[in-house]
């Protein structure tokens, strides 16, 4: 159980932290995340297109503007709330799937095996 609480204030902390302290840093486009979760760039006032984001690329004023998306917001800290997030969810959902009458015949293991197994099956319908 307290894996469980340390898993989820530790994934809470780490989107909180990014969302509200390092994004905004950045500037207003890292700061909305405008690649994840819009449809247009904010510095720009246009729908965010092919056209339009390698002219956000190619401008030079946005170079720390684009440094700062990599590194840090998306790479370390999105991976590691990625991976607090998983691992979050998979250690939760363990006891909660003992708590079903039917499913608890099963082992514990067995969540995490089929999880590990349906992976490739899931990355193969969504790669190009």
């Amino acid at each position: 159980m307290a894996k469980i609480v340390i898993l989820f204030a530790l994934t809470l902390a780490l989107n909180l932290a990014v969302r509200f302290f390092v994004a905004p840093r950045y500037g207003k486009d890292v700061a909305a995340r405008f690649l994840e979760h819009l449809k247009y760039i904010p510095s720009q006032n246009e729908a965010l297109s092919h056209a339009s984001l390698a002219r956000w690329l190619a401008d030079k004023t946005q170079s720390g503007t684009i440094s700062g998306y990599l590194f840090p917001v998306l790479f370390p800290l999105d991976i590691l709330f990625l991976i607090c997030l998983g691992l979050f969810l998979g250690f939760v959902s363990v006891p909660l799937a003992e708590q079903l009458g039917f499913l608890s015949c099963l082992p514990s293991w067995m969540w995490w095996a089929f999880r590990s197994a349906t992976w490739p099956l899931i990355s193969r319908k969504t790669s190009p």
